[in-house]
């Protein structure tokens, strides 16, 4: 039995969750779900709607409001709301939460710290672990609170905290349903539910009733009293939202049965450890644990299952899948590490190593190449950092070599986490250079419009504004109202207006010789393409003599 925690392994968690999670925190622009979180904790912070959340001045009950309380509380004690690391930082420590959890959970389980290290470490250099800890949205939240949950759960049902774990249990259940709802007890905890009774059956479920109950009625009291308050006072809002969200699960994003079942090119780098752990006769003769393996598998195949029966399908809701798929890798690549020490290991896995070594020798060799292409395309300069990551890839590439011919596997599995911490950190600095392709990408700039229109109200002259657009130009836009924007121009008050493209044709006809147009600025938030309709902030001011002004280009 290994001590646990161990303090290596902490350590080394805790430098990955550094660089994944928190290094240019502020360095990946602002994505419309986010905007949405961000443009309602502003609201929080400004008109005090703490439990009845606003997004753009109309109540937003969609969600819970847990991420965006994060986000507020973060942002009120920094003494600023516009700080992208500052409200993104809740999302960090949630990946955290999240890494560590499964740390935890898999040593749980497997009683074993270095396979437990390897699942861990493996989840926190993949990409989607990097995207969802890096970005303020609910998911993170959800799914870091239920991998807490199940790993206290298992605690208890095993008997190794005592009533203490179903308490701590509870409340991260709570937790996470005020985080994104039913979300992560779908994905992550009913798939955990089945694949746990068919393997160990209910003798821990019923021998530990008590404290099941327990869980469940500190997850209800947690997780109950914000639905219940809002249904008392906003029921019709409520159950018209509730409507809504149903019918968007079977009408929006709507993919076939089988859109998920490619989930394990999501892993990335650790592609081939992955599939070969989804190998039964292979995996299961290596493995510590034969039914412990069985469990992973059901947990990876009851989850994916249930989320494809939903009609509505994104890449990020694929993220609970990863979950027991990294558990399913750090233990195969433990034991191979394993056979390989005591000289056990066979033809398969030598090729399952080599393969491995080849894909990233490959990879450190090419990847700076790639990285100084795009650059000199892009017409940027080669830097400092450029050559410190080319000296590094192809350090790692001889490492790679070194390890390989020594037979040295769980070195050659470290220095793939160290080359891709490596490749994250480039990567992130270079992420404005290397995501953007439209020469003419452009989004509004908060300080500069504040400069020019003031506290000027903005009206949008069309059916919807991004939301994007919101958050970024730092205040609330209304809906286009014709009657109060004739009456201020009427009482000589400029009236600011959002459109995509020149707003002239756009404006009623009364009005289009009555006002004088003075454009802005225009926006450009496609960065694959220019967009033909840019979005156009404008200032309508009453005229005395008929005729326009130019908008600006």
């Amino acid at each position: 039995m290994n001590k646990f925690p161990c303090r290596t392994d902490v350590i080394i968690l805790a430098v990955l969750c550094f660089i994944s999670f928190f290094v240019f925190l502020d360095a990946v622009d602002v994505d419309l779900m986010e905007a949405r979180n961000f443009v309602t904790a502003r609201e929080m912070i400004a008109e005090g709607n703490w439990l009845i959340p606003t997004m753009n001045g109309e109540i937003r009950l969609a969600k819970p409001p847990m991420p965006t309380w994060f986000a507020a509380v973060s942002a009120k004690l920094a003494g600023t709301g516009n700080d992208l690391a500052l409200l993104r930082l809740p999302s960090a420590l949630a990946a955290c939460l999240l890494i560590f959890s499964i740390y935890g959970l898999s040593w749980a389980i497997g009683r074993n710290t270095r396979q437990a290290f390897l699942s861990a470490a493996m989840l926190s250099t993949s990409v989607l672990a990097i995207d969802m800890g890096r970005t303020g949205s609910w998911d993170i939240f959800c799914h870091a609170f239920m991998a807490a949950a199940l790993w206290a759960l298992w605690t208890g049902l095993h008997k190794r905290a005592g009533r203490w774990s179903f308490v701590v249990s509870g409340v991260c259940l709570g937790l996470s349903f005020m985080s994104k709802g039913p979300v992560s007890f779908y994905a992550l905890f009913l798939p955990f539910g089945i694949a746990y009774t068919s393997v160990f059956g209910l003798a821990a479920i019923k021998r530990e009733w008590r404290g099941l109950t327990l869980a469940l009625v500190i997850c209800l009291l947690l997780s109950g009293w914000w639905p219940l308050y809002i249904f008392l006072y906003h029921a019709d809002i409520a159950l018209l939202i509730a409507q809504k969200e149903s019918d968007a699960w079977a009408s929006r994003h709507v993919q076939p049965f089988w859109y998920y079942w490619h989930f394990i090119v999501f892993t990335g780098c650790w592609l081939i450890w992955a599939f070969s752990a989804l190998l039964r006769p292979y995996a299961a003769r290596r493995v510590e644990s034969r039914q412990a393996h069985t469990f992973f598998l059901l947990w990876l195949a009851a989850t994916l299952i249930l989320l494809s029966l939903i009609p509505e399908k994104k890449e990020r809701y694929l993220f609970p899948a990863m979950i027991p798929l990294f558990f399913l890798a750090g233990d195969l690549a433990h034991g191979v590490i394993a056979r390989f020490t005591e000289n056990r290991d066979q033809k398969a896995d030598r090729a399952l190593v080599l393969a491995h070594a080849s894909l990233m020798g490959l990879l450190s060799l090419l990847l700076p190449v790639a990285l100084i292409f795009f650059l000199r395309k892009q017409g940027h300069a080669i830097d400092g950092v450029t050559v410190c990551y080319g000296i590094g890839s192809w350090v790692t590439t001889f490492f790679l070599i070194k390890f390989l011919h020594r037979r040295q596997v769980e070195r050659l599995i470290l220095t793939t986490i160290a080359f891709l911490a490596l490749t994250t950190l480039t990567a992130l600095n270079y992420y404005g250079v290397l995501s953007t392709k439209n020469s003419e990408y452009k989004r509004a700039d908060s300080n500069k419009i504040a400069q020019e229109i003031g506290k000027t109200k903005v009206f949008f002259l069309g059916d919807q504004v991004d939301m994007r657009v919101i958050w970024d130009l730092g205040q609330r836009v209304y809906p286009w109202q014709e009657e109060t924007v004739t009456r201020m121009l009427g009482q000589g008050e400029p009236v600011a207006v959002l459109s995509k493209g020149d707003p002239l044709p756009l404006l009623p006809k009364e009005l289009q010789t009555q006002v004088l147009i003075r454009g802005i600025d225009t926006f450009d938030y496609n960065k694959k393409r220019p967009d033909k309709h840019n979005i156009h902030l404008s200032l309508l001011q009453p005229s005395q003599v008929r005729g326009l002004t130019p908008v600006a280009k």
